[in-house]
Formats: C-alpha cells, sequence, structure tokens
C-alpha cells in the first residue's frame, strides 16, 4: 500500500517537475510548487516508512537514497525559484532529470 502511493505520488511529482518547466505565468508556477510542496510531505512520509523495511538488509543504499530524494527536491525548489524569476535553461533542468532518474534506479534496486 505505501509503495503504491510513494510511485504514485513520484509519478505525480515528475509530470509536476515539468510543468514547473513550462509553466508560462508566475501565477500557474506558484499552483503547481505548491502542488509539489504537498508532493513532497507525501513522499517523506511513505519513503520513511517503507525506508523502516529496507534499512536492515541495505542501511547504506537506503541512506544514500534518503539523501539523493532530498537534493532532488531541493534543485526541483530551486528550478521554481529560477523559473519566477527568468526562462531555465539546460543547466537548471539537467540536474533534476538527473536526480530523479537517480531516486528511481535507488528505490527500484532497494525493493
Amino acid at each position: 500500500m505505501f509503495i503504491l502511493i510513494h510511485l504514485i505520488a513520484a509519478i505525480i511529482l515528475l509530470v509536476i517537475a515539468c510543468g514547473v518547466i513550462l509553466a508560462k505565468t508566475n501565477k500557474q508556477l506558484g499552483a503547481l510548487m505548491v502542488v509539489s510542496r504537498i508532493l513532497y510531505l507525501v513522499l517523506l512520509v511513505t519513503g520513511v516508512r517503507l525506508a523502516f523495511f529496507t534499512f536492515a538488509p541495505h542501511p547504506v543504499l537506503t541512506i544514500i537514497k534518503l539523501l539523493v530524494a532530498l537534493g532532488l527536491i531541493g534543485t526541483i525548489e530551486v528550478l521554481g525559484a529560477h523559473k519566477s524569476q527568468s526562462k531555465v535553461g539546460f543547466r537548471q533542468i539537467l540536474p533534476v532529470g538527473l536526480l530523479f532518474v537517480v531516486v528511481i534506479v535507488l528505490g527500484f534496486s532497494l525493493h
């Protein structure tokens, strides 16, 4: 159950991150950032719950995934801040995409 909620929230966050990149107005951007922050909370709660099951067999991998996931949250916030001030370029999009891939690979390797 927690895995399903976690995966659905992660997919929605991926779509929201793409929406942040494509947002045309600051009003749209603000709404997307609010939704993304709600998703962060859902992902953190379900992620911590899932970490209880994965910490015993893979403690280092679990800690690395947690740190990379927190880095992803930070880079999405930075992306939103850059987008509100000007257009975003490849230099702002690349870290978000790479961290999404790393979190996905780490998550599937844990379960």
